[in-house]
C-alpha cells in the first residue's frame, strides 16, 4: 500500500525515506529476481549468513528510523489542544508507532531458522501495509490538526540533536543526512539492479572487473554483438552512460561485492 502524502513536508520526507528503506527488503536475496521462490539449500553456508546478516541490518536500520519518526510526530502532538478529539488521535497514533516496532522485531526473530528472502517479504509486506494504513489513518489528521496551531515543522534544540544522533539513533530523519541519502540512492540502484537478467548481471559483473567485449565473450561463448546488446541494456536498465559510472552505480549497490 502506498503512503499517503500528508502536506506536512517534514513527514512527507521521512516518509518517503523509510519507504524506499522499506523496499530494500525485497532485494535481500538476488536471486529473487529470477526465481520467485528460490531454495537457500541452494546457497552456501556463507551466502546463507550473508543473507541473514544483510536482512537483520536492514531491520535495525529501519527501526532506528522509526524511533526518530515517533520522536518527531510525538513532539508535534504536544502541539495539539487537550480535547478528547485530539486525546483520541494521540492514543491510536502511539499504539500504531508501537505496534509496528513490535511486529518487525517478532518476525526478524525468526532469522536463522526460516528462508531470509521469505522473512525479507514478510517485512516488507508488514511495513508497507502499516505505512499506507498509519498514513491515512493518523498522518494525514495530524498534518490538519495542527495546521494553523504551531509551526509546521519542529525546530529541534541543536545540542539535543547533537546528543541524540551521537548516542540514541544516528538516522533520526529531522533533516536529510548523507546516511540517508545514500540509503536512498543505494536502494534505487539495487532497484534497477534487479531488473537485470542473470545473463546480463554476469556480464555487467565482467564488465565492472575491466574486461573488454572481446574476453567477455570468449568467456562466456557468445557473440561480441550479443555482448554490446547486453552492455546497452544493462547501460539502460540502471540509467548509465559510461562504464565509469556503471562501475560507480555497482560500488554502491553492492560495495562488498567490487
Amino acid at each position: 500500500m502506498k503512503f499517503k502524502l500528508t502536506g506536512n513536508a517534514e513527514i512527507d520526507q521521512q516518509h518517503a525515506v523509510l519507504d524506499a528503506l522499506i523496499d530494500r527488503l525485497e532485494l535481500v536475496c538476488e536471486r529473487l529476481a529470477d526465481e520467485p521462490k528460490p531454495s537457500c539449500q541452494a546457497c552456501n553456508a556463507g551466502r546463507r549468513r550473508n543473507c541473514n546478516g544483510s536482512l537483520s541490518r536492514l531491520n535495525d536500520e529501519i527501526l532506528s528510523f522509526l524511533v526518530g519518526h515517533v520522536t518527531y510526530e510525538e513532539r508535534l502532538m504536544e502541539l495539539l489542544p487537550d480535547i478528547v478529539r485530539c486525546q483520541v488521535h494521540i492514543r491510536g497514533h502511539k499504539e500504531a508507532h508501537a505496534e509496528i516496532s513490535d511486529r518487525l522485531r517478532e518476525v526478524a526473530a525468526h532469522l536463522g531458522r526460516e528462508a531470509p528472502w521469505l522473512l525479507g517479504m514478510q517485512l516488507h509486506r508488514i511495513a508497507k501495509d502499516w505505512m499506507g494504513s498509519h498514513a491515512s489513518l493518523y498522518d494525514v489528521e495530524l498534518a490538519q490538526q495542527i495546521e494553523g496551531i504551531g509551526p509546521a515543522e519542529i525546530e529541534f534544540d541543536s545540542e539535543l540533536v547533537a546528543i541524540l544522533d551521537e548516542l540514541v539513533f544516528h538516522n533520526r530523519p529531522t533533516r536529510t543526512t548523507p546516511l540517508v541519502r545514500s540509503n536512498a540512492r543505494r536502494a534505487e540502484l539495487q532497484r534497477r539492479l534487479a531488473t537485470l537478467t542473470a545473463k546480463q548481471r554476469e556480464v555487467c559483473r565482467l564488465a565492472v572487473s575491466g574486461m573488454a567485449n572481446k574476453e567477455i565473450a570468449k568467456q562466456l561463448g557468445i557473440t561480441i554483438n550479443t555482448i554490446k546488446t547486453h552492455r546497452a541494456e544493462i547501460f539502460r536498465k540502471m540509467d548509465v552512460s559510461s562504464l565509469l559510472d556503471l562501475i560507480r552505480a555497482m560500488d554502491i549497490a553492492e560495495p562488498d561485492e567490487l
